[in-house]
């Protein structure tokens, strides 16, 4: 059995289709409903309600974000003053997916199929993309006026990172492929990246492609060339220490750019800093907080080539402390494995002793008596590099932990 109700929502009435049936595990009667549809106010009439099947859908919310915060940078209107709006709509879709759905160029299309942005009609097939984009690397002039608009967006007081990056492959074609210095030790010819980012924003402003045997300490002369015609008002430049020389800190000075660079300990300036202030650098005054742990901080002013710098020097005592511990306990294994050693005829004792010591060879010294290996440590050699805390730490995988940082400001 069965029967229609109507029920009034606000200004609109809407129409179920009730029916009564026994429930037997519950042993009483039960009513199930029906939409019917909305009932048309002028004629009475029920006017049905009809579920259809979606037809399909496109991928929206994500795309729509990522679309959104692209304009908001500004890049939108730029690369369309630049390059015009096909290839600028073209250019946003394909950085859309590298950040969505990041898939090769050649597949880029199907999934651009499947997304609201297919209305723009943009064409996506494999040789559109490889054309558009061989014109785009080989047009210099528009290249640099896309670099000086989208610089200018943010063009005052610039604090800017600038470091390299190797990509390494096997393509013939591109002559920029060179052996180089590997960073990822691979045994590839590499083109190397330089970019320059914003600290402030953490957006790239500026990318230069070189050849892959360029050092990264060659690259800088150029880039100051390049940022200087892109009529940057005021740059601070942040640099790593693979960056480091005097003719590159004189370059820097000369063009006005101020710069934050680390000093690396090969050179006599940053060891002669070290022990300038080694025996005064943890006083009391000198201690400051940082990331919840005490750093020491000592700074001044001093020359290079002639050219005034100012320098900040950082010392870590507890991972001083660290360093001291660790070393020692290197050093200890290797007088327990060597101490007394008696060597079989035939044997390689020399080879013995480096293979044992490793990176700790220059702070011991050694000697065979009565077929024994005798070693005694270097107390001298061993105090000169704990005070300026450049210890080698024995596992090859980890880095070269230092307590000391040198930093070179302008």
């Amino acid at each position: 059995m069965s029967f229609i109700v109507y029920k009034e929502d606000g200004k609109h009435t809407y129409a179920y289709e009730v029916k009564s049936y026994w429930d037997r595990e519950k042993k009483s009667p039960r009513q199930k409903r029906k939409y019917l549809g909305k009932v048309d106010p002028e004629t009475g009439k029920i006017v049905r309600f009809r579920y259809s099947k979606p037809i399909g859908a496109l991928d929206y919310g994500d795309v729509e974000f990522v679309s959104q915060c692209f304009s908001a940078t500004g890049l939108e209107d730029i690369l369309t003053s630049v390059y015009g709006e096909d290839i600028a709509q073209m250019l946003k879709i394909l950085s859309i997916s590298r950040v969505v759905n990041p898939v090769p160029m050649k597949r880029v299309g199907r999934w651009y199929d499947r997304t609201y942005l297919r209305d723009s009609n943009i064409v996506l097939s494999s040789q559109n993309i490889s054309n558009v984009l061989a014109g785009l690397g080989k047009n210099d002039t528009s290249l640099q006026k896309f670099f000086a608009e989208w610089i200018g967006e943010t063009n005052e007081n610039l604090n800017l990172f600038y470091d390299i990056t190797s990509m390494e492959g096997q393509s013939k074609l591109n002559e920029m492929m060179e052996y180089g210095y590997s960073r990822s030790n691979a045994n590839l010819p590499q083109i190397n990246l330089g970019v320059v980012m914003n600290y402030e924003t953490s957006l790239p402003l500026y990318y230069k492609i070189l050849p892959g045997s360029i050092k990264d300490v060659k690259t800088l002369r150029n880039l100051i060339v390049e940022l200087k015609s892109l009529n940057l008002k005021k740059v601070l430049l942040i640099l790593d220490r693979g960056f480091y020389s005097q003719a590159n800190i004189i370059d820097l000075i000369r063009a006005g750019i101020d710069f934050i660079i680390p000093i690396p300990f090969s050179t006599n300036l940053s060891t002669d800093l070290i022990s300038k202030h080694s025996r005064d650098i943890d006083s009391p005054e000198n201690a400051r907080p940082y990331n919840k742990e005490t750093l020491y901080v000592k700074n001044g002013d001093t020359s290079i080539a002639g050219e005034d710098i100012h320098y900040v020097l950082y010392y870590d005592k507890k991972r001083a402390a660290d360093e001291s511990n660790s070393f020692y306990k290197r050093l200890f294994e290797i007088e327990d494995a060597l101490q007394g050693k008696r060597i079989r005829e035939g044997v390689d004792i020399d080879g013995l002793v480096k293979e044992t010591a490793g990176k700790h060879m220059p702070y011991i010294r050694w000697g065979v008596e009565n077929k024994t290996i005798w070693v005694k440590r270097k107390v001298k050699v061993i105090s000169e590099v704990l005070e300026l805390s450049l210890i080698h730490i024995s596992e090859p995988t980890r880095p070269l932990y230092i307590s000391y940082a040198v930093f070179c400001l302008k």
